[in-house]
C-alpha cells in the first residue's frame, strides 16, 4: 500500500484543523455557494443563533437569513467587487422564529472542493446594538431638552476647554459657538481671569463639588446666575442672563428705602397693623407720641396702644375695615378714624386724644392696615377750655341782671 506525499498529509492534517477551528469557533460561521447562494456549512454557534437544526439549516439560501428590509442591501452587496465591500458591515439578519438579529459581518472568499464559496463570519450584536440606541436615543433627548432651554449651557473639560455650548449660551454672549468648541475659557474671554466666574469654576474643578452665584460680566454689562457642577473630570455649567431683574431688583429697593426714608421722616406718627392686630410698622414719630419703641410693645401689639376701655371697639373697626377692603387687592383711599378723633395710650398712662386716617394695601396675600396719626390732645383741652368761657360769658348777662 502506497503511502501518501507528505504535502498530501500534511493538507489533510491542515484540512482537518480548519474543520475542527471552524466547528469549534465561538463566533457564528457558514459558507454559502456565491453562484446559487445555497448554504454549504455552518458551525454550531451559527446553528444556535438561528436556531435551526443542521439538516434544516443546510436546505436555506443566503436570502433566507436575512430580515426582509434588509434584503435590498444584501442584493447590492452581493454586486461589489471583493476589494470594494465593507469590512464589519452591519446588518440585520432573521431568527428562525423570525425575530431580527443585528449583526456584524465579515467575508472571506474561498475555494471549497472546486466550487466558489464565501464564508462568513457573524457577531450578534442584538444587546449591544440594543443599548447603543438606547444611548443614542437618550443623547438625543438630551441635546433636544439643552438646545431648548432658555438657560445657557456649556461644558468644559479637564482643560478648560469648550466640549459643548447650547444655543441660548450662543444667543447669551453674541457669539458664534462653533468658534468657541475646542478653545479654552480663560484664553477665549480673557475678561474672566481672575473674576468670581474663574474663582467658582477652579473651586469646582479642585473640589468635584458644585456652585452657585451671581456675578457680573462686564463687557457685555451683564449679570449672570450661575450653577456650576462637576462631572466626569470636567464642569457642567447653567446660567442666565438676569440683568434686567438685578435693575428691577435695585428699583425696588431704591423706592424700599425712598419709603423708609419717608416714613421715618414723616411728622405724623405712622403705625402699620395686619388684620390680628399686631403692629409690623412703627415710625419714630410714633415712638415720641406713645413713649414706646416698637419691640416693647411685643405681643400685645395695637392693644398696648389703646385705653383698655377702647380696645374692644378700636380692633372691631380695625376688623370691619380690613374685611371691606379684602375683596380689592388695591390701595384703599384713607378714611377718617373713629369719629374724627380716637384714643391712644402713652407709656406713662396718660390718655392721648388722637386724629388721623387709615388706609389698607395689599402685600402679597395679606393686607395691612395703615394709620397716620397726629396728637390733638392739647388742641382738644383748649377747644373745651374756650368752649367753657364762651358758655360762661353767655350766662354772665343772666347773672348780672
Amino acid at each position: 500500500m502506497e503511502s501518501k506525499p507528505a504535502a498530501d498529509v500534511a493538507a489533510d492534517r491542515l484540512h482537518a484543523s480548519f474543520s475542527q477551528l471552524f466547528e469549534r469557533s465561538p463566533m457564528p460561521m457558514w459558507v454559502y455557494d456565491v453562484v446559487t447562494l445555497e448554504l454549504l456549512a455552518g458551525n454550531v454557534a451559527a446553528l444556535a443563533s438561528y436556531g435551526y437544526g443542521r439538516d434544516e439549516f443546510l436546505k436555506l439560501k443566503l436570502p433566507d437569513l436575512f430580515s426582509p428590509a434588509d434584503l435590498p442591501r444584501l442584493m447590492a452587496f452581493l454586486k461589489l467587487p471583493a476589494d470594494e465591500r465593507a469590512a464589519h458591515r452591519l446588518t440585520q439578519h432573521r431568527h428562525r422564529n423570525g425575530h431580527a438579529i443585528d449583526v456584524e459581518v465579515d467575508t472571506e472568499d474561498i475555494e471549497l472542493d472546486g466550487l466558489h464559496a464565501r464564508m462568513v463570519m457573524v457577531r450578534v450584536m442584538t444587546q449591544q446594538r440594543r443599548a447603543e440606541r438606547e444611548q443614542l436615543l437618550l443623547a438625543h433627548r438630551l441635546t433636544f431638552t439643552l438646545e431648548s432651554i432658555s438657560d445657557g449651557f456649556f461644558l468644559l473639560d479637564d482643560q478648560r476647554c469648550f466640549t459643548y455650548i447650547n444655543r441660548s449660551a450662543e444667543e447669551i454672549w453674541r457669539v458664534n459657538r462653533y468658534s468657541l468648541l475646542g478653545r479654552n475659557i480663560w484664553e477665549r474671554f480673557p475678561a474672566l481671569a481672575g473674576s468670581r466666574f474663574h474663582q467658582e469654576y477652579e473651586k469646582v474643578f479642585e473640589t468635584g463639588g458644585s456652585s452657585t452665584f451671581e456675578a457680573f460680566y462686564a463687557p457685555l454689562d451683564q449679570w449672570c446666575e450661575v450653577h456650576a457642577f462637576a462631572a466626569d473630570g470636567g464642569v457642567n455649567v447653567f446660567f442666565r442672563d438676569i440683568t434686567q431683574r438685578r435693575a428691577a431688583q435695585q428699583n425696588l429697593l431704591r423706592e424700599r428705602e425712598t419709603l423708609a426714608a419717608v416714613v421715618s421722616a414723616a411728622a405724623d406718627a405712622i403705625v402699620g397693623i395686619d388684620a390680628a392686630g399686631q403692629v409690623i410698622m412703627f415710625n419714630p414719630s410714633a415712638e415720641r407720641l406713645f413713649g414706646r419703641s416698637r419691640a416693647s410693645l411685643g405681643e400685645a401689639g395695637l392693644n398696648a396702644l389703646l385705653p383698655e376701655h377702647a380696645r374692644l371697639a378700636h380692633l372691631a373697626h380695625v376688623a370691619r375695615f380690613a374685611a371691606l377692603a379684602q375683596s380689592d387687592a388695591s390701595i384703599q383711599p384713607p378714611r377718617m378714624m373713629g369719629l374724627g378723633t380716637v384714643k391712644g395710650l402713652h407709656a406713662d398712662g396718660r390718655v392721648l386724644d388722637l386724629e388721623g386716617t387709615i388706609t389698607a394695601v395689599s402685600v402679597g396675600q395679606d393686607k395691612i392696615m395703615i394709620a397716620s396719626m397726629r396728637d390733638v390732645t392739647e388742641r382738644n383741652r383748649t377747644e373745651a377750655e374756650k368752649q367753657l368761657v364762651r358758655t360762661q360769658l353767655s350766662a354772665l348777662p343772666h347773672k348780672l341782671m
